[in-house]
């Protein structure tokens, strides 16, 4: 087994280990101590759910991967922390790069709304220079919410397609193999389609390019009538890409915030690049997932740089939306600038 796949199979155990861990948390405890602030990080806000993942990954990175792998850990919650674990502990000696989002989907988690999720990605080497399409191996597992056992595991390595396995969260065990299996559709029509809008701020803005997507649509006598999904969680969206429950995903966050601090406004809470670490899973489904350019994901992988993303369940969808939407969002100073 060479050192990628060994790194990547340890990371598929702490993914088991973490959702096995806070699915026993989240059944046994309160939403009022679960959702109590434990600090402000300059990356997120962290709370006490949270922090007790911080302390399982970092024992497991000390215990059971710096043994026999060097590694720099980049991690929401430590946005000013780069620990290195295994070889010389200098950094610049390091064999790999490992970004994690211990939890992402917290809120609705400790809500017992939705599902979170633990994601992982691995880069060669560990230049500062490294980015999110540096990333060859990558993992996402699920934490269920309490009224819940089934816990899906996903991982892939670049090139080598996907794999999926169904486990039981509160033993770890793995119940089955499925092949993730992205929407075939050509059109959004009765489908869901989601513009993400989980805020007070910009909401108006969201909407505006939305609509005028639609606008263009119905212009060329297409049906775009479609249905949404509010899930505040990138990876839970992307999963719902990959399973082929949903067909588009716009993240449009990051472009909108430039656009607002440019006029002198507050900028957006916005997704970073440990949130979108696992899109190489949905890559290698057969999802297509870009930037507000249209082009791949390649944010530097830190905790902090804000990153915007569209997600799209086949190359029908994409041919279909994406010549319009990304010729909206040219002019999303002009939206940014109608709302003020």
């Amino acid at each position: 087994m060479n050192k990628e796949t060994q790194l990547l199979e340890k990371l598929k155990a702490l993914g088991l280990i973490v959702s096995r861990e806070i699915h026993a948390q989240v059944s046994l405890t309160s939403t009022e101590d679960l959702s109590r602030v434990a600090r402000e990080s300059e990356d997120d806000t962290i709370y006490e759910i949270d922090r007790g993942v911080e302390n399982i990954v970092l024992d497991f990175f000390e215990k059971e991967i710096g043994p026999e792998i060097s590694c720099v850990l980049v991690m929401e919650g430590l946005p000013n922390e780069r620990p290195v674990f295994g070889g010389s502990g200098r950094i610049q000696d390091a064999e790999f790069t490992v970004i994690i989002d211990p939890i992402d989907g917290t809120r609705g988690l400790m809500y017992a709304k939705r599902s979170a999720w633990i994601l992982s990605g691995i880069a060669r080497g560990a230049s500062e220079n490294l980015r999110l399409n540096d990333i060859i191996a990558a993992v996402q597992t699920e934490i269920p919410s309490p009224k819940q056992y089934l816990a899906d595991q996903l991982f892939a390595f670049s090139g080598g397609g996907a794999s999926a396995v169904r486990c039981d969260a509160r033993t770890g065990e793995k119940l089955t193999q499925f092949v993730p299996r992205p929407s075939g559709a050509k059109n959004l029509r009765y489908g869901f389609a989601s513009f993400c809008r989980f805020f007070p701020a910009a909401k108006d803005v969201v909407t505006a390019i939305e609509c005028e997507l639609n606008k263009r649509l119905a212009s060329e006598k297409e049906e775009n009538f479609y249905f949404e999904d509010q899930y505040i969680c990138n990876s839970g969206q992307m999963f719902e890409l990959i399973a082929g429950h949903d067909r588009l995903i716009c993240d449009l966050r990051a472009v909108i915030s430039r656009s607002l601090v440019k006029a002198g406004e507050r900028p957006l809470l916005c997704s970073h690049p440990y949130d979108v670490c696992g899109e190489l899973i949905a890559r290698e489904c057969g999802v297509i997932v870009t930037d507000e350019k249209g082009e791949q994901l390649n944010a530097p992988l830190d905790t902090t740089t804000d990153v915007s993303w569209i997600g799209y369940a086949n190359k029908h969808i994409k041919a279909l939306v994406e010549p319009h939407l990304l010729d909206i969002l040219k002019n999303v100073d002009s939206y940014v600038a109608s709302s003020l």
